[in-house]
């Protein structure tokens, strides 16, 4: 199995950054789960980083709107 994407730092500061690293493993179980289906171990693990970016660029458009998108 691949490494976790939520390898970054948490510690950097920034609030949002860590309330999205609360949410990474959910997002990536989700996803991975989801691409279990692809025979291909590396385009399966490039679709679930791209789950994953996707998601925090919704997660920031969120966040700027006010809406808490963890709840």
């Amino acid at each position: 199995m691949s490494t976790s994407v939520a390898s970054f730092d948490s510690r950097s500061g920034n609030p949002l950054h860590v309330r999205f690293t609360l949410l990474l493993p959910r997002i990536e179980t989700h996803a991975r789960i989801c691409f279990r289906h692809v025979p291909c171990r590396d385009q399966r693990d490039d679709s679930v980083a791209e789950v994953v970016a996707v998601s925090w660029n919704w997660f920031q458009r969120l966040a700027a709107r006010g809406t808490d998108a963890s709840r």
